[in-house]
């Protein structure tokens, strides 16, 4: 994990992770820098471009284009999650797990039964790492504060990111709760004055269904719809689910919205649901949802 942080250090500051570095930093022998550079020739995900000597003892890589993904992985399990969501396996669409993190340490207490999730994503950020990766890591750092202090300030439990590494996934026991997070981290991540050439815009899907926390991860079908209703969302919106407007239509503080959309399909479901956006008068939220098809 020490050896990823390099890397991740490095792209942040443009520069090749060298043999050099990694023994003075981490404190190897030669026979341990060596090693290290073996295993990250074999890391994609981690370095590419290598430059090594035939027996490896000196060695560099400039840092792998998804490096960045890997920059809140803290433990080994941390970084397989990670690896094994950029390289997802056949036949393991429609099922997501998720290692929960509550202020940076594992939570054993999670709500089963119905629950509501929150998934967030930042729109186009490819691009923007491949622009100015500096710039970027300081401005996800922001994001990632906003969303967290959003979420934990509603009651919401912030799910440890498995790959998508601009993206937020959380929990709530209660649904308002999810939408007034939702809208709290729109107006804050609105109001924040972004570079001009990091202009972040997140889009944000809501959803409440049936899921069992077990061993502090989430399996169910509601975790993958939640997902493919995020896609449907552009930049600066929230979009909510049928299920959650059929708890909190009634009961949301009178100055939030939901307004229906009408029908949309949601990527591999043939059904059609209610798909309803929210609205406040202070928070210049998109109201506009594509027709299916378009």
């Amino acid at each position: 994990m020490q050896a990823v942080r390099l890397a991740v250090d490095a792209d942040q500051a443009v520069e090749r992770v060298t043999s050099e570095d990694a023994a003075l930093e981490l404190k190897l022998d030669a026979q341990a820098t060596a090693k290290l550079g073996r295993l990250l020739s074999v890391a994609p995900d981690i370095c590419r471009d290598a430059e090594v000597a035939d027996d490896y003892t000196t060695w560099s890589f400039l840092p792998s284009y998804n490096v960045h993904f890997f920059r809140r992985a803290k433990t080994i399990e941390d970084y397989l999650g990670v690896v094994a969501n950029l390289n997802p396996r056949e036949g393991s669409e429609g099922m997501q797990s998720t290692r929960v993190s509550v202020n940076g340490e594992a939570s054993d207490s999670l709500p089963d039964g119905v629950v509501t999730f929150l998934m967030t994503d930042v729109v186009e950020s490819t691009p923007m790492w491949l622009q100015s990766r500096a710039q970027m890591y300081a401005a996800m750092k922001r994001h990632d504060q906003l969303l967290t202090s959003a979420i934990e300030g509603n009651g919401g439990i912030v799910l440890k990111e498995r790959g998508e590494g601009d993206s937020f996934f959380a929990v709530f026991l209660r649904a308002t709760d999810a939408v007034a997070a939702a809208l709290a981290a729109q107006r804050t991540l609105m109001a924040e004055p972004w570079t001009d050439r990091i202009p972040i815009s997140v889009r944000m899907a809501i959803l409440t269904g049936e899921a069992d926390a077990q061993d502090r991860d989430y399996r169910a079908p509601a975790v993958n719809r939640c997902a493919k209703l995020r896609r449907r969302a552009v930049g600066n919106q929230i979009l909510v689910s049928e299920t959650t407007y059929s708890i909190v239509a009634d009961i949301l503080k009178d100055d939030i919205s939901l307004v229906s959309v009408g029908k949309r399909r949601l990527e591999g479901h043939d059904r059609q649901e209610e798909v309803y956006v929210v609205q406040h008068p202070d928070v210049a939220l998109e109201a506009a949802v594509a027709e299916d098809g378009t």
